[in-house]
This record gives C-alpha cells, structure tokens and sequence, in this order.
C-alpha cells in the first residue's frame, strides 16, 4: 500500500507543509529586531542573514528549473511540441516572484546555467558562501561559452570566489572565460561595438542618470580627459566645487556648448501651470523625457536659463 492509502502524508499535505515552514521562517525574520539585543549578536546576525539571502536565491532558482522541467514533461506527454512546452512558464513564475514576465525568464535563464553548467559556482551560492549578485556576473560572463568550456571555467572560479566582492568575481570569471575561448571574446567584443549607444533615466529627486555604452577605451580616455580637467581646475584653486560636480559640469559644457551647466541653452520641455509659474501653488511641473519635478525646481530652471553664467 502506498503512503496514502496508509493515511500517510499527500502530495498536498507535503507541499503545504513546506510552503507552511518557509511562512514561518518569515515570521520569524521579522522577530529578530525584538531579540537581538547586542551588538556583537547583531554583526553575527548580519553576517547569517546575507548567507541565509544567498541559499534562499539558490532554493529559488532550484525549485523554478524543477518547475519548468515539471512543466515542459507534463506538456511534451499531452503532445505539445518543444517550443510550445514551457509556454506560460515565466508568466507563472512571474506572478510567484513578483516580477514581470521577462525578468522572470531571466531568472530562469540564470537558474538553468547555474544548476546545468555552473555547478561549483551554484554550490558555493547554496551554502551563502558568494552572493547572488557575483553568481549573476559568473552567469553573464560565461553565457557566450559552450557547456564544457563553462565547466571548466566553473572550475577555476570555485576555488577562488569566496570571501572576495562581486566587482572581483566579474573580472575573474570575464578573465577566464576569454582564456576559454579567446576567438569568441574577439568576436563578442566585436559585435558589441555596434552596440554603442547613449541613454538617460529618471533618477530620484529630479536628478537623472546620463549614460553612453562605449567601447572600453573611448570609455576610459573620455573618463581620463574629465578628470585631468578636473584636476586642472583643482590645482589652479578659487574652484569650490568638489572634482566629481566639475567633472559633471564640464560633461555638459563640452556636450551642449554652455559657457557653465547651470545655463541650460539647449531646448527643453517644460510643463506648468501659470500659477506654478509665478509661484502660486505647489503643482509639480513636468520636464519633458523625464517627468514630474517640483514646481519649485522648475521655476528655478526656468529663472537660470535667463541669467548670466555664475559659479
């Protein structure tokens, strides 16, 4: 007699009682501000609960690639063909992730190299020994090797990864991987080029991020040149700006042909109410590309584009 007929556990009674001891672990977590009360304890506690986000992120990932496998079997048996089989699967893990669809795929993309081909690098995330965040750069800059070539690569990385920051795991695993396969990496960073691009992005409190995909030494030589400039303005003093706002504002100057940054010459859109205008209400205004911005700010765009140039 199977475990059922026995009055054994379910597969239903099995999956609630997981999903109920993972609840718990929440509750818990919440309680351990109420309970660690020294110092020492505290450091401790940060220390198991950055492990503790890395395992949960290698559970995760374990149970999605289980998920889809499941998935992809049960659709293959009622006929479906391959490319048909895991529709739908992003969607559902979407929905239990809270993330979109795409980043769900995403995230399914990662769970496979690491559970697949990344074996040391998955079992190192397991037990919180690197962050998810440095097993991502392993991931990504592996992806363009095959299987084998990953493995090996997987290799050199396990025994080298622990206890260092995920910017030094990037640049080990891009390393060995271009050793892997040196061709490729010529043949990547070639098409890479044609990539090179310039974007901008809302970012808090009516800042914006201003940025330009280059290849590496353009990168490099523009970034050099604004702080040689920068140093420049340093050394000759009676500057107040720190090096990294005269690198900032130099960036604009050089694009715009503004004789200062603040004079903002080139064109832009800007929406307010005439009351928001002559300062009779707190409406937000909206600049064109980027969004609401308080009516304050804008007015005060609004009154530097017609001063003169001051530092």
């Amino acid at each position: 007699m199977n475990e059922q007929a026995m009055g054994g556990p379910t597969a239903v009674e099995d999956r609630d009682t997981v999903a109920g001891e993972v609840a718990v672990m929440v509750s818990r977590l919440a309680e351990l501000s109420t309970i660690v009360e020294d110092d020492a304890a505290r450091i401790d506690v940060l220390a198991g609960l950055e492990r503790l986000k890395a395992a949960a992120a290698a559970a995760q990932y374990e149970v999605m690639v289980q998920f889809a496998e499941s998935q992809r079997a049960a659709r293959r048996g009622m006929g479906f063909a391959e490319r048909h089989a895991t529709r739908g699967v992003p969607e559902q893990i979407g929905l239990a992730t809270k993330t979109s669809p795409s980043a769900a795929a995403r995230q399914l993309g990662r769970a496979r190299a690491l559970a697949c081909h990344l074996p040391g690098t998955f079992a190192l995330l397991r037990t919180g020994e690197i962050s998810e965040f440095a097993a991502t750069f392993v991931v990504n800059e592996t992806s363009h090797l095959d299987p084998e070539q990953r493995r090996q690569v997987d290799a050199r990385l396990a025994g080298e990864i622990t206890g260092i920051g995920p910017q030094r795991v990037q640049r080990l695993a891009r390393r060995y991987a271009i050793e892997a396969d040196p061709a490729a990496a010529v043949a990547r960073a070639s098409r890479a080029r044609k990539d090179r691009r310039v974007s901008v992005r809302p970012a808090p409190d009516t800042m914006t991020v201003f940025s330009a995909l280059l290849p590496c030494e353009q990168g490099v030589a523009a970034y050099a040149a604004l702080r040689r400039h920068a140093d420049g303005v340093i050394a000759a003093g009676g500057d107040s700006r720190t090096r990294a706002q005269i690198m900032a504002d130099t960036l604009v100057e050089r694009l715009t042909g503004q004789a200062t940054a603040d004079t903002v010459s080139a064109e832009i859109g800007l929406v307010m109410t005439d009351t928001s205008l002559l300062g009779g209400d707190g409406a937000a205004a909206d600049l064109l590309g980027y969004g609401p911005i308080p009516a304050d700010t804008a007015r005060d765009i609004t009154r530097r584009a017609g001063e003169p140039p001051q530092r």
